[in-house]
Order: structure tokens, then sequence, then C-alpha cells
């Protein structure tokens, strides 16, 4: 099942209130949704998904910092909040599956990998969304239950 390549205004609401985030630029949304193969870019959201990943580990590394916690403590906090299983699970439990755009070849079931590199992908499209904003974007990975922690810790260590 290929679903409409470009997002209705229902599910432009509906993901800003799954990430808590309202988008200025659209396209960075819809590309964040796209799997690979799907009509409208064949690499779909893998680039996205890239930095996604990234971006949620550098917030992982600054709570972690800010808290004092030592690279030990660090490493085990990042494998736990940005495990594949956790990120799969989580996109779930938002119910993205329904946005997913998928290749014409997909079978119409959104797989495990499809589902983490949308879930990394949305938080690189609002990382990159709001001029890579990190309060922003921990505000976001706070509201999607992925950290804990807040930017405020962060300026205090920083300070």
């Amino acid at each position: 099942m290929v679903r409409q390549l470009s997002l209705s205004s229902e599910e432009e609401v509906a993901l800003a209130q799954i990430a808590g985030y309202r988008f200025k630029n659209k396209k960075l949304l819809e590309i964040a949704i796209q799997s690979r193969g799907s009509n409208f870019l064949w690499q779909g959201n893998e680039r996205l998904s890239v930095l996604g990943q990234t971006t949620l580990t550098m917030c992982i590394e600054l709570i972690g910092c800010a808290t004092g916690q030592y690279k030990v403590e660090m490493d085990a906090s990042r494998k736990e909040l940005a495990s594949r299983e956790r990120l799969i699970q989580l996109g779930r439990n938002l119910g993205l599956a329904k946005f997913i755009r998928l290749g014409n070849s997909c079978p119409g079931t959104v797989a495990p990998g499809q589902m983490l590199s949308a879930v990394q992908a949305l938080i690189a499209a609002i990382y990159l969304d709001s001029s890579m904003d990190i309060q922003q974007i921990m505000h976001v990975l706070n509201h999607m239950g992925l950290i804990s922690g807040t930017y405020d810790q962060v300026l205090r260590y920083v300070e």
C-alpha cells in the first residue's frame, strides 16, 4: 500500500502533537516520513536518520555531562536510551506507522528498520527545522519520552 506522498493538514497536526513541535518547513517533515524506495525519494529518510541518531546521542551525552556521569555511565545511558529496540518501540507507541510513506515494493506493514529510520529522521528534521536549537530538540525529546534531562541542566553545567 503506497500512501499519499504529501501530508494532509490533519496528518501534519497529528505529527506536531506526537513530537511536541510544529514545523516551519513542511518539506523536512515529509522527507522524515519517507521510507527508502518510496516514490518521493529513492533514499527516503536515510540521510536524516543518520543525523537524527547523532543528534539524539549528542543530547544524551550533554545530559550525562550535566549530571556528572562518568564515561562508563554515559556509554550505558547512550546504549539504553538510543538503542534500536527502544526507538522502534517508541515509534510504535507514538503511532508513527500510520504516517510513514512506504515504497511500492513494501507489503504495507512498516518494518522495524523503517520505524527506526523514521524516528531518527523525525529527530533530525526537527533539529534542522529549529535552526539546530539544542534547547528545542531537548524539549521535543522530553515530550516524546526519549530523555528526561533538560536543557537547564546543561546550561547549569557549562556556567
